[in-house]
């Protein structure tokens, strides 16, 4: 639908491919925490160590390093870098 009303350079498709990543983010995470320590799998954990710290980090580090892609209208990648987005 996004991409149906905005074009694929639009700040609003951006957003919506930061926000996929962050999911898969998430569910690698999940994944792993579940393999390598089944026995402390409980809610409670997963809302402090995926809801809590891995999102509050993806988000810290987005706010560097992807600034300009995730809250300028008008992004233009910087000059030598492609892009397949």
């Amino acid at each position: 639908m996004i991409l149906r009303t905005h074009d694929s350079s639009s700040l609003m498709w951006r957003e919506y491919l930061f926000q996929r990543y962050v999911e898969i983010f998430v569910k690698e995470a999940l994944y792993d925490l579940q393999k390598k320590d089944p026995d402390s799998f409980k809610a409670e954990r997963i809302d402090s160590d995926i809801l809590g710290t891995l999102i509050n980090k993806i988000h810290s580090i987005a706010v560097e390093d992807l600034n300009a892609f995730l809250f300028n209208e008008n992004y233009e990648p910087p000059a030598g870098k492609e892009t397949n987005i």
